[in-house]
């Protein structure tokens, strides 16, 4: 014999409503697909074990099969069921199958059932269930059955709620109990006192635990409205069941009346077992009525218990009852006021149904109000019977409007709160319904914080953008009197001492550090966000151009006579580095780190990295944004190549030229569905982003604009946008020729015949060199939320040569987003799009899961130019430090030899490199060549360029030029090489490599970082193929600078280098390039590439501290090696070999205290006393050695660190799992891990 349990679909009340399309998408309530009641696993449990069950949930979309071999049909359904209900009896008759209905509405409707089925269960059907069958299988069914006496809750078996966990088709993760039966309240609208009678009913408390240890969900739904009722006996049971639940880990969902016990002590109690949500329906009790009809010190009393429950970390949920008699036009109007007032954050809205044995229905049965008998409509949504004060269509419009009303009121602030709390383990996660949408992994900025040449705050600068007024004009910080322009924006009332103490603006002298200090804390500030709450999830990356270049003057007005302090605290501000730890120590909280630096790009690219972070899972909140300071060498340099206007600029207008600025913008980006959990403000989302490479020329854009178009449609294909849905384009508009022209046919091709708005907002702040990217973003953030676009100031008509028209006049509009775009020297451009935070777009997958394998390595060093040469030398035993002679000076290093470019490879151009320029194109070629990756224009796209600077290329030349005259002449030729990127440029160019592109400056061992970066192209499908080379160059000023500050070892310690504990900043420098391919393995193998190995993982870690003291404590080290592994799925004992990068003094105790401790067996490995300290390269240089090596068969070479343990200490011939670990002096701290 076969049962098979039907349960009828229903409409959900807000897919009712037409009028509440826009805002239902919304919400999950009243719209997720769930089992049923416990009425069906009840049943199931009663049901004879050699009787075979089934369960159909038409309500979730499951078709009854008339051929499975059913016997017996049992339909079980409530009054909104009805209609679908009848219609199942109705098929199972016409299919020749014998069925019968329970549940509620059968129970008061058993003569409209029996037309249709063959029996009616009528009441709870414990007793006259198992009747039925037995009457079934002897032929002998009756039409009704119907219980003698109430079922005894302590002989319930336990529910078979595997029926339930069988189904796929649920969206929802919590499991139902019932506690209690009966009622002894008749509220109007409630059919229980009819249905189980008015004498309540307990289950045993020790059977509910036994139910609920058995439950597969953390979270609990209690079916029960009674358990908060002030009755004794119903409180003492309440408090032993939350005393005995409250040490299994569960959250509790749980409903009531005002008619509770709101004794603070007793929730305190349901709060210490896991009650997590308080479901309350308004205007059924005599408390709640009274509020609905103007009782205001209730009113206070509740809005007092909804703030009592949230200090208690339970979420309460309102439920209103609209269409009571006393219900009048404008109730509406009272129910928002009460959600306002009581702040009420959660609530859903119903109109009174008249369910069937219900005192509702017996009363307006009997006085001919009820209007229709379609039962389908009884769910909440329609109106049924005649409403006493109103019409029906009024009365449905005053509850349309409670939920528009409802939404409007909250979803900027509380969307999350809108819906019940759901929890995994001790983590709240948003609804369902927002889960599906994505917000778990989007990133939403939360916070802004801005110092700009429009103002210090947004108002400031919102204002400034509205009233068309733009921040250029005379300095008041530079001599420009050398100078053809006397204009310049600077940052407007930008006063330090208010965000920083007296003691931090003595530590950080740099203007550039000062003002993204402030508007970092700014940022923080706006978003609320306790950033201690997000430990080890927290994210940094940071943008600038020059870095402390004003910190780097010192050093050259020293040196040309001027009285200038040059120290190493004036040096470690001038560092590209610098930035990183001065921010992750003025927020005081480490955090993976990233230091972008592609010049005027930088910061966009930064905003879009900070996406990466969120939508990876890797960080739930992000500090990023950039930084950069008026500097006169700067100025004299975009003189010197002459594009610095004397008038104040119109992008794609007259006149043209530059502007320079200044200034600095952060954002708080947060996983959304986090920040929505926490109410906080949501002002965009960065929805997708991109970075491409021109491969043109040092400074120029390409003049087709190819990079420009490329960059705009790899942007919004991130983002799942089309040209159409953007509501403007927020140019680069430098307002150079060149720029423009080329950005306008760019930005022409990919537009096409769609007319959207192009501005650019350089027109009110001039170019902000790396800060520029987020500074306008920021500006166009402002402008979406206020609904307009603001013009490009100035505007006279399209400039010739240019194809595109600004924006010339404010265009006042709603539009949901926006891409911002900029393009740097050595053709490094990048995009974003942002968009408001409800904005939904269909995105690229992504599959960071995916197995990244190294196909090719390239090694220049002062060794040799090949893999083979270098690790000949280290075989021999080889040290290439040696007297510098390529410039003066009194210390070693270790240089690469002269290198003639033509013998090199004669199918790459090398003319007009730099040395550190030639290194990387070099090191990169052979690593393409190695990884047999042939290169063509089909597949420049494709491949990806990931580089790390720390040292070069040498400004020394334009420096020297400023300040050794008065006219301040910069050097042409070297001012256009003198920005970190220039060397990405260059090698794209010669390679012709136009994929996504980034330089990175995080100071040493940077390298392990670019292979990080690559890992995160090529697992978000941006590029096929990916380069990760880290390079440094070695030059007379620097070697200097270093002596001065004390860096460098001299006589004997430098002559003979080796591991040195005394001093923890000395070193002896060297410089090279190295360079891997890394792709997908799957596509190295099809194409049956040899691969060296698979990058597992990769983290870093930036610990706050002193900012020019030395890093030695090891903490954050640990913590990066930790989550490398972690993310690698290894543990410590399964690393087999080392590698690392060490200085050669105090700094390198930690990762030998650290190796001791957690790797004691693992052999370890460096080059750097064969090289001397590159470094961004030595770390990574050794990895490529070292797989170079077991690839081949070759012996690691011996380690000359003058330590007995690692030099006498054997390496292994066949390592599987890799741990390269970093660790310096500037507090950055990388961890990668490989297996071979």
């Amino acid at each position: 014999m076969k049962v098979t349990f039907v349960y009828p679909r229903f409409e959900k009340f807000l897919e009712s409503v037409s009028k509440m399309e826009a805002e239902s998408k919304f919400f999950t309530v009243g719209k997720f697909t769930c089992p049923p009641s416990l009425g069906i696993p009840i049943l199931a449990s009663l049901t004879p074990p050699d009787v075979e069950t089934a369960f159909v949930d038409d309500n979730a979309g499951e078709k009854i099969d008339f051929s499975d071999g059913t016997d017996l049909y049992a339909v079980n359904c409530f009054t909104p069921q009805g209609t679908r209900a009848l219609e199942i009896a109705r098929e199972c008759r016409a299919a020749g199958k014998t069925v019968v209905m329970g549940g509620m509405f059968p129970s008061f409707m058993a003569d409209e059932c029996l037309k249709v089925a063959d029996a009616v269960c009528v009441g709870e059907g414990e007793y006259t269930w198992p009747e039925l069958l037995a009457d079934f299988r002897r032929g002998a069914l009756k039409r009704v059955y119907k219980a003698s006496k109430p079922a005894d809750m302590s002989e319930m078996p336990e529910p078979r709620r595997d029926i339930f966990y069988g189904k796929q088709c649920y969206d929802w993760d919590e499991d139902l109990i019932q506690l209690t039966r009966g009622c002894p309240y008749g509220c109007a609208m409630c059919i229980i006192p009819a249905h189980m009678g008015s004498r309540m009913r307990f289950k045993p408390v020790e059977m509910a635990v036994a139910e609920i240890k058995n439950m597969r969900h953390q979270n609990v739904y209690l079916t029960d409205d009674s358990l908060f009722f002030p009755q004794k006996a119903v409180r003492e049971y309440a408090e032993r069941f939350f005393d005995a639940v409250g040490g299994l880990g569960r959250k509790f969902f749980v409903s009531s009346t005002m008619a509770l016990n709101s004794d603070e002590a007793f929730f305190a109690r349901a709060a210490a077992a896991g009650v997590k949500n308080f479901y309350c329906t308004l205007n059924v009790d005599p408390a709640s009525i009274a509020i609905m009809r103007g009782d205001d010190s209730g009113l206070g009393r509740l809005g007092e218990f909804v703030d009592m429950l949230r200090t208690m970390g339970i979420s309460f949920f309102a439920s209103f009852g609209l269409g009571r008699d006393w219900d009048g036009e404008g109730v509406s109007d009272r129910v928002l006021e009460i959600c306002s007032r009581a702040r009420i954050t959660m609530s859903e809205f119903f109109i009174f149904s008249p369910y069937p044995g219900s005192p509702h229905w017996r009363r307006l049965e009997s006085q001919n109000r009820i209007t229709s008998r379609e039962w389908r409509k009884y769910n909440g949504a329609h109106v049924v019977f005649e409403p006493a004060k109103m019409s029906a269509q009024r009365l449905r419009e005053e509850f349309v409007n409670c939920w528009k009303g409802f939404y409007e009121m909250n979803q900027s602030r509380n969307l999350a709160q809108m819906e019940p709390s759901v929890w995994c383990g001790e983590e709240l996660k948003v609804s369902k319904r927002l889960e599906a949408r994505g917000v778990g992994r989007e990133a939403a900025v939360t916070g802004i914080g801005i110092v700009s040449p429009l103002g210090c705050s947004q108002g400031e600068t919102l204002a400034a953008l509205k009233e068309g007024r733009d921040g250029i004009g005379p300095s008041a910080k530079l001599d420009l009197s050398p100078f053809a322009s006397k204009i310049c924006a600077e940052a407007k009332g930008f006063d330090p001492s208010g965000r920083m103490s007296p003691a931090e603006l003595a530590e950080y002298t740099d203007p550039f550090i000062r003002m993204a200090v402030c508007a970092a804390r700014a940022a923080v500030e706006d978003s609320g966000a306790d950033l201690s709450a997000y430990a080890g999830r927290i994210g940094y990356v940071l943008a600038t151009c020059n870095a402390g270049l004003n910190s780097g003057e010192a050093e050259y007005r020293q040196k040309y006579g001027e009285a200038v302090e040059f120290d190493r605290h004036v040096s470690a501000q001038s560092e590209f580095y610098a930035l990183q730890k001065a921010l992750v120590s003025a927020l005081g909280f480490g955090g993976e780190c990233w230091m972008v630096n592609t010049a005027c790009s930088g910061s966009t690219a930064a905003i879009g990295l900070a996406q990466t972070l969120v939508e990876s899972g890797r960080c739930d909140i992000v500090v990023t944004g950039g930084a950069d300071a008026l500097a006169l060498s700067n100025f004299a340099g975009f003189s010197a190549i002459k594009v610095v206007s004397p008038e104040k600029i119109a992008p794609f207008s007259t006149p043209e030229g530059m502007n320079i600025g200044e200034g600095a913008a952060f954002w708080v980006v947060e996983n959304l569905g986090k920040a929505l959990l926490r109410s906080a403000e949501c002002k965009c989302k960065i929805i997708g982003h991109a970075t491409t490479a021109d491969a043109h020329h040092p400074t120029q854009p390409d003049p087709r604009g190819d990079g420009v178009y490329r960059t705009l449609r790899d942007a919004a294909a991130d983002a799942g946008v089309s040209a159409g849905d953007l509501g403007c384009i927020n140019a680069h508009g430098s307002g150079t020729s060149a720029n423009d022209r080329a950005e306008s046919k760019g930005i022409k091709k990919f537009l096409g015949e769609t007319a959207v708005p192009v501005t650019s907002t350089k027109s009110y702040m001039g170019h902000c060199m790396g800060a520029t990217g987020i500074l306008e973003a920021t500006c166009q953030v402002l402008s979406m939320n206020a609904d307009f676009v603001p013009p490009t100031l100035r505007n006279s008509g399209r400039r010739a040569g240019c194809e595109i028209s600004a924006l010339a006049e404010p265009l006042h509009k709603k539009y949901d987003c926006f891409i911002s775009a900029n393009y740097a020297f050595g053709g490094n451009n990048a995009a974003v799009v942002i968009s408001k935070r409800d904005f939904i777009s269909k995105k690229p997958a992504r599959d960071y899961g995916a197995e990244i394998a190294i196909t090719g390595l390239g090694v220049v060093s002062p060794l040799g130019t090949t893999l083979a040469e270098n690790v000949g030398a280290l075989a021999e035993g080889s040290c290439a430090v040696s007297k510098i002679g390529r410039f003066e000076c009194a210390h070693m290093g270790g240089l690469v030899p002269p290198l003639n470019p033509r013998t090199l490879d004669r199918r790459v151009d090398f003319s007009g490199m730099n040395n550190i320029s030639l290194y990387s194109t070099l090191a990169a070629k052979r690593a393409l060549d190695g990884a047999g990756a042939a290169l063509s224009r089909s597949k420049s796209e494709k491949i990806a360029i990931t580089a790390a600077i720390s040292r070069g290329s040498s400004e020394s030349r334009h420096m020297d030029a400023v300040f050794s005259n008065p006219e301040r002449r910069g050097d042409v030729g070297c001012f256009s090489n003198v920005t970190a990127n220039s060397t990405a440029g260059w090698v794209s160019k010669a390679l012709d490599i136009k994929g996504p592109n980034i330089t990175l400056t995080p100071g040493p061992n940077g390298g392990l970082q670019a292979v990080g970066y690559s890992l995160d192209v090529l697992r978000e499908r941006r590029a096929e193929m990916a380069v990760a080379f880290a390079a440094d160059e070695l030059y007379a000023q620097q070697m200097a600078g270093y002596g001065k500050i004390g860096n460098l070892y001299s006589g004997e310690e430098e002559a003979d280098f080796r591991l040195r504990f005394g001093d923890p900043f000395k070193t002896v420098y060297g410089e090279g390039a190295c360079a891997l391919v890394l792709e997908a393995r799957a596509a190295a193998e099809s194409r049956g590439a040899q691969t060296y190995g698979t990058v597992l993982s990769f983290a870093s870690y930036e610990e706050p501290g002193e900012f020019a003291d030395a890093n030695l404590k090891g903490e954050g080290l640990g913590i990066a090696v930790e989550q490398s592994l972690s993310r690698a799925g290894l543990g410590a004992g399964e690393i087999d070999l080392i590698v690392w990068s060490p200085r050669g003094d105090a700094q390198d105790e930690k990762v030998l205290r650290l190796r001791r401790g957690l790797f004691p067996r693992a052999g370890i490995v460096t080059n750097v006393f064969n090289t001397g300290y590159v470094e961004s390269v030595s770390a990574i240089s050794a990895l490529a050695e070292v797989l170079y090596c077991l690839k081949n068969g070759i012996a690691l070479w011996r380690q000359r660190t003058g330590l007995a343990e690692i030099d006498g200490a054997p390496l292994p011939d066949s390592p599987k799992n890799i741990l390269c670990m970093a660790s310096s002096h500037v507090g950055n701290n990388f961890s990668l891990v490989c297996r071979v």
